[in-house]
């Protein structure tokens, strides 16, 4: 019998967990960095120093970036996972954790739009997904690919290939770049990790957009019609019912134009049941054949919350 269960939610920027007991007191380990193999970071000692906080009694969950996809990385990470850890760990797709903690019951379609961009879906336990192919094949509507497209835009602006309607300066001014013909190309090159760093830009082009900037406001329109169509690929695989629910999770969604014309395409999204990790601790519970009611999950939910 487990006397603590553990969620690990891993990611691109940020590994977070937290650790639970039976009496359903949360406690929360502090954050690590990014912990994503696929993106070449260190993600061993990420991860490693998260593993080491969790009692090797624990049943844990983990959400490992990419997960699923790379054979020989995925078969990596288990052998670390297992060296570090032990056997009682389950390790999925950090998306389709999200996934679990968004809707516990498996109905719905989660849209998650960071660095990178997924959608993943299920209906009667049947899981399918949609994009998550990273940034040089697909991850289209994510940060990266607002921020890719602002540059290019600048870029090809600055070449005289595109109108001159000084997007260029004005993205230059918002990232403060340096004051030069290249200096978007620089201070994209003095990141050690420039993915990160195109993926910032996404910010200033929602800043652009609130201050009525029309190549901004073009470029995150697009980002919004790749999200709708992660979305209809995911119900439409998974046959969903319309109308489904569905939500989003992501800091690309603080846009508002972009939250706006999503919901405007798929209809108003529901509320996430759950966090990330709250998802994870939910299936941990039913791994280690915990009998937990209501009450417990409230608790957790509302401790997670607080966090």
């Amino acid at each position: 019998m487990h006397r603590a269960i553990a969620a690990i939610d891993g990611g691109g920027t940020k590994t977070a967990a937290v650790i639970a007991r039976r009496d359903g007191k949360v406690h929360e380990l502090p954050n690590a960095p990014g912990c994503n193999p696929q993106d070449g970071t260190d993600w061993k000692s990420a991860l490693g120093s998260i593993l080491a906080q969790i009692p090797k009694d624990a049943l844990l969950v983990l959400g490992m970036p990419g997960y699923g996809e790379v054979p020989s990385i995925d078969a990596h990470v288990t052998r670390f996972v297992a060296e570090r850890f032990g056997p009682n760990c389950h390790i999925l797709n950090d998306v389709e954790l999200a996934f679990h903690g968004a809707f516990p019951k498996g109905d719905g379609v989660l849209v998650l739009c960071g660095t990178g961009s997924m959608a993943v879906g299920g209906r009667q336990g049947r899981i399918v997904r949609s994009g998550g192919w990273g940034y040089v094949i697909g991850d289209e509507g994510s940060a990266y690919w607002i921020g890719q497209q602002a540059l290019a835009y600048a870029a090809a602006e600055i070449d005289g290939r595109a109108p001159d309607v000084q997007f260029a300066s004005r993205l230059s001014d918002a990232l403060d770049a340096p004051n030069h013909p290249f200096g978007l190309l620089e201070w994209v090159a003095a990141s050690p990790a420039p993915r990160a760093q195109v993926a910032e830009v996404a910010r200033a082009v929602d800043q652009l957009d609130t201050k009525g900037d029309a190549i901004a406001r073009s470029i995150l329109d697009g980002a919004a019609l790749h999200l709708v169509a992660l979305a209809q690929s995911v119900a439409e695989r998974s046959k969903a019912t319309a109308p489904y629910k569905w939500c989003s999770a992501g800091s690309v969604f603080q846009s508002n134009r972009i939250a706006a014309m999503v919901q405007q395409k798929l209809g108003p999204q529901s509320q996430p049941a759950m966090s990330t990790l709250g998802g994870g601790l939910m299936l941990a519970s039913a791994m280690a054949e915990w009998s937990v009611d209501a009450e417990w999950s409230a608790s957790i939910a509302a401790q997670l919350d607080q966090s």
